[in-house]
């Protein structure tokens, strides 16, 4: 009887014999959830950075969704709003085209024109006419984005 135990053993032992037990590795999902356990923080972390990633381009997008447009030069006029806003300044002239400006409101056109001895005279829809002497000067603001309007100025002679 020992010999065919001996035998028996060694038969299992073959690489031929089927396998008693396998070993699998743990699925991709459950490597991910033993990870997760390991560094709550971490997760933690990430998951409020990304959250507050999606709110900030979220923000932005509400802020500035009807500002792209094809005729306007929408680098140079976000290059503004972000210096206007740094500096804290109301209404800053476009570096690309000096007839351009940026402003908040009607009202804070007004100084800025006014600084080169333009005086308000009337105000129609979107138009704003300044008078100097004889001259006029005509802004024609169109909404840039909630916040911001984009002014042309054209001097009149």
């Amino acid at each position: 009887m020992t010999t065919l135990k001996t035998r028996e053993t060694a038969a299992d032992l073959s690489p031929t014999a089927s396998p008693i037990a396998s070993v699998t590795k743990p699925s991709h999902w459950r490597r991910i959830c033993t990870q997760v356990k390991r560094h709550p923080k971490l997760v933690t972390t990430a998951c409020l950075l990304s959250l507050l990633s999606a709110t900030g381009v979220f923000l932005l997008y509400l802020l500035f969704k009807g500002a792209w447009s094809q005729d306007k030069n929408n680098v140079a006029i976000l290059h503004t709003i972000l210096k206007m806003e740094l500096a804290g300044e109301d209404t800053l002239a476009i570096e690309d085209e000096p007839q351009q400006v940026v402003t908040r409101t009607y009202l804070t056109l007004e100084p800025y024109v006014g600084a080169d001895g333009w005086q308000w005279i009337n105000r129609f829809g979107g138009t704003t006419t300044y008078g100097q002497q004889n001259q006029r000067l005509i802004a024609s603001c169109a909404p840039y984005s909630p916040v911001y309007l984009v002014c042309n100025l054209s001097e009149i002679p």
